[in-house]
Order: C-alpha cells, then sequence, then structure tokens
C-alpha cells in the first residue's frame, strides 16, 4: 500500500515539474526544436485524469456550498458569459481546466498537507532546469555568437540594469532566459522557487546553497521583476517587526516606483529610438528626459477602448488582440474581462484578494521568501496575465493552508 501511495506521489511531481517547465518554455521549444503544444495537451489531459478523485470531492463541495463560495460563483459567472457569447473560448476553458486542476488539489491538502509538499517540490525541480537554462545563457553569451539561451534585447531596450552597465562600463549585457519564452517566465519559476524553499524538508546546507545558485540565477535573468523580489526580501530582512510602518510604507515605495516605471518608460532627449514597442506615446520632456506611455500602459488604454466599444456579447480576447498587434492586455483584470467577462473578473480577483488576506491576517510567523514572492505576485498582477499560470494560482491558493501546513511538518520561521 505505502509503494503505491508513492508511486502516485512521483507521478503527482513529475506531472507538476513537467507541466510548470513546458508551459513557460513552449515558445523555446517551439522555435529551436518542434511543435510542443500537443504533448502539453495530452499531459495535462492525463494529469486531469489521474486527479479525477480529487476533482470530484472539490466539485461537490462546490455544488453543496453553491452562491457562499468564491469558487462556485467563478464557474457560474463563466457559464452565464458563455450563454451570452453563444460560445466558448479557449482560454476561458483553459482557465476552468487549469483552476478546476489546481483548486482540486488545494482542497485535497486541507485534509493531507503532504500535498502540497509534493507540489513545491515540483517548483523545485522545474526550476532547477530553467537555472540550468539561464547559466548556459550567461555562458553563452561570453564564449559564443549563437543566441539559443539568451536574448540581446537591441538599443535602448527599457532596462536601467543593463542601459548602466553599458554607460558605466562599455558592457553590452544580454538577457539570459535559458529555456523559458521570455525572461519574466524565467525569473516566476525561480523566484517561485525561492519562495517555496524554505516550506521544503531538505537538509540547510543544501537550502542553503540552492538559494545562492538562485539568487545568483535571478540577477542573470536580467529581469525587472527578479530586481523587485529581491530589493522586498532586503527590505523584509533589514526591517524588523510584523506590523512596522516602516517596512510598510517602504514596500509600498517599491511597488510604486516599479508600477510606475513599467508603465512609463524614461529615455535621454537625444536618444535615437530604433524600436517604438516600448516607447508608445510621448507625454513629456523634462529634464533632458522623454517620458512616454510604455507597452505596459498603452496596452491598458488599448483595453479600456476595445471593451467601451464593444458590447459584452461580443468581446473577446482574440478580438482585443487584433486590435494590439496580437499582443495581451498584460494585466489580470483586463484578461479576465475579455475571457469571462466582468463579473468574473471581479470574482477572479476577489478569490485572489481573499487568500491573499488570509494569509496576512494568520497569527504565526511568516517565512520571508514565501511572503517576498507573494507580495511580488500580487503587484505583477496589474501588468501580467496570470490566470493561465500554473505557478501563480498555486502560491495563491496555498495561501489559506500556509498554517496547517508549518503544523502538520513541525516548521517555526525565527
Amino acid at each position: 500500500m505505502n509503494n503505491i501511495s508513492e508511486r502516485k506521489d512521483n507521478i503527482l511531481v513529475f506531472f507538476i515539474s513537467t507541466l510548470l517547465f513546458l508551459f513557460g518554455s513552449k515558445g523555446w521549444i517551439e522555435s529551436n526544436l518542434f511543435n510542443i503544444r500537443v504533448w502539453i495537451y495530452l499531459l495535462f489531459f492525463l494529469f486531469f485524469i489521474m486527479s479525477y478523485q480529487n476533482i470530484f470531492s472539490y466539485l461537490t463541495y462546490a455544488y453543496k456550498e453553491k452562491f457562499r463560495q468564491v469558487d462556485f460563483l467563478i464557474f457560474f459567472s463563466l457559464l452565464i458569459f458563455f450563454l451570452v457569447q453563444k460560445s466558448i473560448s479557449f482560454e476561458a476553458l483553459s482557465f476552468i481546466g487549469l483552476f478546476l486542476l489546481i483548486s482540486s488539489h488545494a482542497f485535497e491538502a486541507d485534509r493531507r498537507p503532504y500535498t502540497f509538499n509534493l507540489i513545491f517540490k515540483g517548483i523545485l525541480y522545474s526550476s532547477l532546469v530553467s537555472l540550468l537554462g539561464v547559466y548556459l545563457g550567461f555562458f553563452e553569451s561570453l564564449f559564443f555568437d549563437s543566441t539559443l539561451f539568451h536574448i540581446y534585447q537591441g538599443e535602448n531596450y527599457p532596462n536601467p540594469v543593463l542601459a548602466f552597465s553599458k554607460e558605466a562600463f562599455g558592457i553590452v549585457l544580454s538577457s539570459n532566459s535559458g529555456f523559458q519564452s521570455s525572461i519574466n517566465y524565467s525569473a516566476y519559476i525561480l523566484i517561485s522557487c525561492i519562495g517555496v524553499l524554505n516550506l521544503l524538508n531538505i537538509q540547510q546546507p543544501i537550502k542553503r546553497v540552492l538559494k545562492y545558485l538562485l539568487f545568483i540565477g535571478l540577477v542573470l535573468t536580467f529581469a525587472k521583476v527578479g530586481y523587485l523580489f529581491i530589493s522586498i526580501v532586503i527590505t523584509l530582512h533589514l526591517i524588523k517587526g510584523e506590523g512596522n510602518i516602516f517596512k510598510i510604507l517602504s514596500i509600498s515605495s517599491l511597488a510604486i516606483a516599479y508600477l510606475f516605471l513599467t508603465h512609463i518608460t524614461l529615455i535621454n532627449s537625444e536618444a535615437l529610438i530604433t524600436d517604438y514597442k516600448y516607447y508608445r506615446l510621448l507625454i513629456g520632456t523634462y529634464l533632458g528626459m522623454d517620458f512616454y506611455l510604455s507597452l505596459f500602459a498603452w496596452l491598458k488604454v488599448q483595453a479600456i477602448d476595445y471593451i467601451y466599444q464593444n458590447n459584452i456579447a461580443s468581446i473577446s480576447l482574440v478580438g482585443f488582440k487584433g486590435t494590439s498587434g496580437g499582443i495581451d492586455p498584460h494585466s489580470l483584470f483586463f484578461y479576465s474581462v475579455l475571457t469571462g467577462g466582468y463579473l468574473f473578473a471581479v470574482l477572479v480577483l476577489i478569490k485572489g484578494f481573499v487568500n491573499m488576506l488570509s494569509f496576512a491576517s494568520l497569527d504565526v510567523k511568516k517565512d520571508k521568501y514565501f511572503l517576498s514572492l507573494l507580495i511580488v505576485f500580487f503587484i505583477e498582477s496589474f501588468i501580467w496575465d496570470p490566470n493561465n499560470t500554473p505557478v501563480f494560482w498555486i502560491i495563491v491558493l496555498f495561501c489559506p493552508f500556509y498554517k496547517a501546513y508549518l503544523s502538520a511538518f513541525k516548521m517555526d520561521f525565527k
């Protein structure tokens, strides 16, 4: 019996780690190797079938609770949206499958906290492969002319670290995305691993080495979200106290500064812009610097305009991408509106906010790395489309079970 249970646990870890890796690296694999989409769907379907007992238990509970339970309301709002539109979008189905699958395992974790330990192992294994890709990208950029694992972002790419390196030292650095389709995907999986590392039963010396390697890899991606995560970790370590007002103000300031710099792009007025992808609309000049609406800000303006110009029965993500040059809206709220309607979007935000709030209200000592991860994911939801991103929902849905998990594994963070 124990062998069967252990085999099931290993299969769960395999599916989690493989799917997490493939979700982020799909673009890289298809660009350099072969079309992986069918294999991702197949693996997801097999994982879905394997989890049928958890899914049935979760759906039974949601149905019994009905309108008293946010999850039921999310599914119900999507059903209404489908009826209004008289069609079903692939993006909405993708969200339903992913949310249902992760929620069912979170529901199981309420009775068996060990489930999340297995999921965290999946995050660890997936991130280690991604980490290898980042290091390969760094060494490739130093010694080879190929660009298999790294990306040269081009002239005037809005990244302060890359710009400073070039201006101060004349060194042109490349962003190291590794096996992922973008540096942000690499950063997301690496910070997720750092965030859950202390929640895994790994020997302290090994954990310390892994943390160093992960942090170095995160720096080498040159993703701005990686530096935001590092800044929050440092802030939480330097400023002690749970309700310290200075700590709250410091993190709030970091969040505001980050959101400002991701929505407003600054560039020297005399600089020649060769690619206007990140410089969408000039809004002013001050002290020799031009201020532009960035891609993320422009996409929000486009989303508002598109939704305003169309009624609820005709809006869609495909329709929006037709006006944005094929780019997603880069916003949890607008992505949700376009895939499931206004009610669905509000309920998704409520689900995420309530879960994060439940974590904040727990009367236990929080791990600084997991707390940093949660804060970053909250901030990133303003400029990211995490609906169909497994690692986002794994972290968010884990929040209510944090205290039970620590108790089950006898963990205590000083």
